[in-house]
C-alpha cells in the first residue's frame, strides 16, 4: 500500500491521506460558503461539483435507464429551487431534460408505430397540442413547454419500459421515492441553517392582498424552505409521502423505521408550510384505501379518524378553528372568482382552446377583475385547477381524451383479481391524491414539475400493466379456439364477426 509522510515524519497509508485531505477540502469549501456564499469563488466551485455531478449521474442513467427516474424526479424538485438565478433557470431546465431525455427518443417512434396502446394515443393527444401552438396567445412558450414535455414523456417511457423488462417496477418506485427524500431532507435542513428571512415568507391571497392573522392584524409567514412559494413544498411531501406509502409493503425492516421518519418530517414541513391541499389528498387516498382493504372494518376505522378529527377540533378552542377555516374556504381562498372568469372564456372557444399550456395568458385580458397580485404573469399565472387549464389550453374535447387515455389502465387494473405489481397501492396512494390536488392546483397536466412526471409515470407502469392483460387474453382466446373442435370453431367466429 502506499504511503505518504505528513511533517511530524509519521507515515499514514494512503487511504488516511485521502480522507484527510478530504476532511481539509469539506471545511475549507464549508468556511468559504459561510464567509460568502453568493460570491463569485462560490458560485464557480458549485458550478463545477454540479457540472460533475450531471456527468455522473447521466452516464449511470445510460448504463442503467431504471436510474434516469430518479434523476428526472430530482431535476424536477431542484428546478422549483428559489436560489437558481432566473435568466438560468430555463437554461438549466431544458438543458438537463434534452441532455438525459433525448437518447430516448427512439423509442418514441417505435411506440407510434407499433400496435394501439395508450402511448399511441398519447402521441396523437401531443399532436393535436402542437396544432394548438399555431394559434397560442403565447406560441413561443406553447412549443417551449410542449417540446420539454415530450421529451420528458420519452425519458419517462425509457425507464418504464425497462423497469418491466427486468421485473424492477418496486426499484423504479424506489428510485422516485429516494429523489423526493434527498430534497425533503434538504428542505428540513434548510429550515435549521438558513436565516429565518430566506426560508419563510408573507404570502399573497389570490385577491393580492397579505394574509391577516385573526390573533392581532399580523402577517401570517408560512414556510417555502428552498422554493419559491409554500405550494411548493406541499407538492414536494405529497409525491414524498405517497410514494413512501406505495413502497412500504416492499421496504426491508430497518427501511421502514426511516421511512416513517422522513413521513413525519415531510408532514411536519408541510404543516409550517401551511400547504392543506396534499394532506387532503393523502388522506382521501388512504381512506379508500383502508374502506377497500378492509371492507367494514376500514370503513369504521375512517369514520372514527373523522370523529376524532372534529372532536379535536372542538377541543382545540376557537383561535384554531378560525386558523384553520381562514381565507375564505368556500371560496377556496378567492380561486372560485378566476374559476367562473376561465369557464366564460372556454365558452369562446370550447373545441379549440386558446393554445397549449398558456390557460394563465388569458388572465391579461382587461376584462379579468383581478388584475393585480399573482395574475399578472402572463401564460406563467396559474388558474389552480388542472382540468380547467387544461380546457382552456386545448379545448374540451382533447381534455376528455386525455382523461380517458390516464384512466383507461386504473380501470384495467382494478378490475383485476391479482395484483403482482402491486398497482391499486399507487392507485390509492399516489393516483386519486394527485387528481383530487389538481383541482386545487395545475399540478399533473402535463409531465413537468414533481407532481407531473410521477403522474406520468405510475400511468406508464399501469399502461404496461394493461398490454401485459391484454395480450395474455389473447392468447387465452386463442388457445381456446385451437382445443375447440373445428365446428364449434366456425361457428365462434361467425359469431364473433357479427
Amino acid at each position: 500500500m502506499a504511503e505518504f509522510a505528513d511533517s511530524s515524519g509519521v507515515a499514514l497509508p494512503l487511504p488516511g491521506a485521502v480522507l484527510i485531505a478530504g476532511a481539509a477540502a469539506i471545511a475549507a469549501i464549508t468556511l468559504l460558503f459561510i464567509s460568502s456564499p453568493f460570491g463569485p469563488l462560490s458560485l464557480a466551485l458549485v458550478g463545477v461539483i454540479v457540472l460533475a455531478a450531471v456527468w455522473q449521474g447521466w452516464l449511470v442513467s445510460r448504463r442503467d435507464p431504471v436510474q434516469l427516474a430518479f434523476f428526472l424526479m430530482l431535476f424536477e424538485l431542484v428546478s422549483e429551487c428559489a436560489y437558481i438565478p432566473d435568466n438560468l433557470r430555463p437554461l438549466a431546465s431544458y438543458g438537463l431534460t434534452l441532455l438525459f431525455c433525448f437518447p430516448a427518443i427512439p423509442l418514441m417512434w417505435r411506440a407510434w408505430k407499433g400496435p394501439a396502446s395508450g402511448f399511441k394515443l398519447y402521441l396523437v393527444y401531443y399532436g393535436w397540442c402542437l396544432i394548438t401552438v399555431a394559434y397560442s396567445l403565447a406560441p413561443t412558450y406553447s412549443f417551449a413547454r410542449l417540446l420539454r414535455t415530450v421529451l420528458l414523456f420519452s425519458g419517462i417511457l425509457l425507464c418504464v419500459v425497462r423497469a418491466r423488462q427486468q421485473g424492477e417496477v418496486a426499484r423504479l418506485v424506489r428510485n422516485l421515492m429516494l429523489a423526493c427524500i434527498v430534497v425533503t431532507l434538504a428542505t428540513a435542513a434548510a429550515a435549521l441553517v438558513l436565516p429565518h428571512s430566506r426560508t419563510w415568507s408573507d404570502v399573497l391571497e389570490p385577491s393580492g392582498q397579505l394574509v391577516a392573522s385573526e390573533y392581532g392584524q399580523e402577517e401570517i409567514s408560512r414556510f417555502i424552505g428552498l422554493f419559491g412559494e409554500p405550494n411548493a413544498v406541499g407538492e414536494m411531501v405529497l409525491v414524498t409521502v405517497g410514494l413512501i406509502l406505495t413502497y412500504f409493503e416492499f421496504a426491508t425492516r430497518t427501511e421502514r423505521k426511516v421511512l416513517v421518519a422522513t413521513v413525519l418530517l415531510a408532514l411536519a414541513l408541510t404543516g409550517i408550510a401551511d400547504s392543506r391541499s396534499g394532506v387532503l389528498g393523502l388522506m382521501l387516498g388512504g381512506s379508500l384505501y383502508l374502506c377497500w382493504k378492509y371492507r367494514f372494518k376500514g370503513f369504521l376505522v375512517v369514520v372514527s379518524g373523522c370523529a376524532m378529527i372534529v372532536l379535536g377540533l372542538t377541543l382545540a378552542g376557537p383561535n384554531f378553528s378560525i386558523y384553520i377555516w381562514r381565507g375564505d374556504i368556500w371560496t377556496a381562498t378567492g380561486r372560485t372568482d378566476v374559476w367562473q372568469y376561465a369557464l366564460k372564456q372556454i365558452a369562446h372557444r370550447p373545441i379549440t382552446g386558446y393554445g397549449y399550456d398558456t390557460a394563465g395568458a388569458i388572465l391579461s385580458n382587461r376584462y379579468f377583475p383581478l388584475w393585480w397580485g399573482p395574475w399578472d404573469e402572463g401564460p406563467h399565472s396559474s388558474l389552480h385547477d388542472g382540468y380547467i387549464s387544461s380546457m382552456v389550453g386545448v379545448g374540451i374535447p382533447a381534455t376528455i381524451f386525455w382523461i380517458f387515455i390516464m384512466f383507461r389502465p386504473w380501470l384495467t387494473v382494478f378490475r383485476q383479481s391479482e395484483d403482482p405489481w402491486r398497482l391499486k397501492r399507487m392507485l390509492f396512494f399516489l393516483v386519486i391524491p394527485l387528481l383530487f390536488v389538481n383541482m386545487d392546483e395545475s399540478m399533473i397536466n402535463d409531465c413537468a414539475g414533481p407532481a407531473g412526471l410521477l403522474f406520468a409515470a405510475v400511468w406508464a407502469v399501469a399502461e404496461q400493466y394493461r398490454l401485459v392483460v391484454s395480450r395474455r387474453a389473447a392468447t387465452v382466446h386463442r388457445q381456446a379456439l385451437q382445443d375447440l373442435p373445428a365446428a364449434a370453431t366456425a361457428l365462434r367466429l361467425a359469431q364473433s364477426t357479427r
